[in-house]
């Protein structure tokens, strides 16, 4: 008789258990985007780093081939972004706020850092004297 109430005490906590690991994972967020230049060709192998504001608890990834990025199974809070990519500037999103079971899409459009243009190409609507 003890073994039988044993049982399914043991058999009520396991089920609380389960049930409660899925909740948790249920109540999750993901956050996902692309990563572009400019001209709107995809920037390959860009840093990205998401901070949980009221934490610190930060999440990474990186662009993918096609210029895409996801962070999954974040918990539902105020965000911060920073992106980074060597011959661009560093960019930082703040004011991201995720909710549960959301899935944000925050694309970034990078510029090229200084360092990365040549002096001596002419400049963004620059058209040749004719001398003659």
């Amino acid at each position: 008789m003890q073994l039988v109430i044993a049982g399914r005490i043991v058999g009520t906590v396991l089920l609380f258990l389960i049930l409660g690991s899925v909740t948790c994972l249920a109540q999750r967020a993901q956050i996902t985007g692309r990563i572009t230049d400019s001209t709107g060709a995809v920037v390959v192998g860009t840093d990205l780093s998401l901070t949980n504001v009221d934490t610190g608890v930060a999440s990474s990834a990186a662009s993918n081939e096609a210029g895409y990025y996801t962070i999954p199974l974040l918990p539902p809070g105020r965000y911060q972004m920073v992106v980074k990519k060597e011959g661009f500037k560093p960019m930082n999103r703040s004011g991201i706020t995720l909710e549960i079971n959301q899935v944000a899409r925050v694309d970034f459009v990078l510029e090229g850092s200084r360092a990365n243009h040549a002096s001596g190409l002419p400049k963004k609507g620059w058209r040749p004297v004719d001398d003659r």
